[in-house]
């Protein structure tokens, strides 16, 4: 049996940190050790993951950063200092049903994966759903998980995986960028040949007004160097994929920064950082992009269209969503 370390990078979580490792606690399949990254929130969030990880009787540890670094230093910190054999990087206000380490642990070693994934299921405090496709339970080549990463049929999100721990020292998490994951993620899938699926939405995905996806601010622009940053490793690679670059681009970098721009405005607050990020956006698109997702994605290629055109129509459709 593979041991298992639970990587969790505690930063101002104190409200939702206990209920977190409660669902390590509960895990069928025991995780060697949890390792508690103290990321210096200026608040007591350490202090009550220590408490809660004491009275679960979990066998944690924890790792203190020398200053607040963000959640992929955390998250590396944690990888360096972590003694199993699998990592599982879970966020600190995020919950997993009981199976998941199990389901994961299962399906890695049945078919000697590079890393392992489930689905996950969104919540607030008022509704629950699941978003993404189902895969089926099996195992892919990692250059077509890739593909499925660019695609967004499989989430790249770090949360929902169970990887090697040599895979993820190989292919650390960007360090000053905000949105760390999908990147990373990318490039586990390119460098080994298998992937697990578990089809089961096992992993609980905390929604919440104060995440960074959520407000718009200077991290807003580090979404265009995720994009140089995806574009770049696919192109090491060697992978053959324009229109899965064409689309991810549109889907998780162009619509998006937009959205965060128009949407702060719309609270009140139109900056030159929100006029800038949307003109950024804007620059991105091109017709013969339009003329390519037209084709293959025009519930895509519309809204890029009208936010070419005419922001001023793009905004007001916006704000009626």
């Amino acid at each position: 049996m593979a041991s298992v370390s639970v990587v969790v990078p505690v930063f101002r979580c104190r409200d939702q940190v206990a209920a977190t490792l409660e669902s390590v606690a509960r895990q069928r399949h025991r995780p060697l050790e949890t390792l508690l990254v103290d990321d210096r929130g200026g608040d007591d969030s350490i202090e009550v993951a220590i408490a809660a990880a004491v009275d679960l009787g979990l066998p944690h540890r924890v790792v203190t950063m020398p200053r607040n670094e963000g959640v992929a230093a955390a998250r590396n910190a944690g990888a360096v200092a972590s003694r199993g054999e699998l990592i599982w990087f879970l966020d600190s206000d995020d919950i997993a049903a009981p199976e998941l380490v199990g389901a994961l642990h299962e399906a890695l070693v049945g078919h000697d994966a590079g890393f392992a994934v489930c689905r996950t299921t969104k919540f607030t405090a008022t509704r629950i759903w699941t978003d993404e496709p189902d895969t089926g339970d099996g195992v892919r080549q990692g250059s077509r998980v890739a593909l499925d990463i660019l695609e967004g049929t499989i989430r790249g999100y770090a949360c929902n995986k169970l990887v090697r721990r040599d895979l993820a020292l190989a292919h650390p998490f960007p360090v000053g960028l905000a949105y760390e994951d999908l990147g990373t993620v990318l490039s586990w899938a390119l460098h080994t040949p298998r992937v697990a699926l578990v089809s089961r939405p096992l992993y609980r995905y905390r929604i919440h007004p104060s995440s960074l996806s959520a407000g718009f601010g200077e991290h807003s622009t580090d979404l265009l160097a995720q994009c140089d940053a995806v574009e770049e490793t696919v192109s090491r690679s060697g992978l053959d994929c324009p229109d899965s670059l064409l689309r991810y681009r549109y889907r998780e970098v162009v619509l998006p920064l937009a959205n965060v721009a128009l949407r702060a405005e719309h609270a009140g607050h139109r900056t030159a950082l929100t006029r800038s990020a949307l003109e950024r956006a804007r620059r991105m698109i091109s017709w013969g992009d339009l003329l390519r997702l037209t084709r293959a994605r025009p519930r895509l290629a519309a809204p890029a269209a009208v936010l070419w055109l005419s922001p001023r129509l793009y905004s007001a459709a916006l704000r009626w969503r």
